[in-house]
């Protein structure tokens, strides 16, 4: 996810833009990570149902949704992206910073 350039310093209104745009990325990786996770065990759960219930063939197709769903996740996991995530609360912080100094 690309950082765009900054705001003008003398635009307390673009600052706002910025600001708000950049913890708007930050949520939608959270809901992404959580979905995940909450995708993952949910076809794990699945899936111990179904094998107790029905027996193990009918477990399969919960499985592999949740093994798949974890495996996304931790391919994509916030550690992962931690250089694009630094920058990006750098860039928050700072753009808070110039906020603050705005009279």
């Amino acid at each position: 996810m690309a950082v765009e350039a900054p705001a003008p310093a003398g635009d307390p209104a673009a600052l706002h833009q910025a600001l708000a745009r950049l913890l708007y990325q930050q949520q939608r990786l959270l809901w992404l990570h959580q979905g995940l996770l909450l995708l993952g065990f949910l076809g794990l759960l699945a899936a111990l149902v179904a094998a107790l219930a029905q027996g193990p063939g009918a477990a399969w197709p919960g499985l592999v949704v949740g093994i798949l769903a974890l495996l996304v996740y931790t391919w994509l996991r916030p550690a992962r992206m931690q250089a694009d995530f630094s920058r990006q609360v750098a860039e928050i912080e700072r753009l808070l910073e110039r906020l603050k100094e705005r009279p």
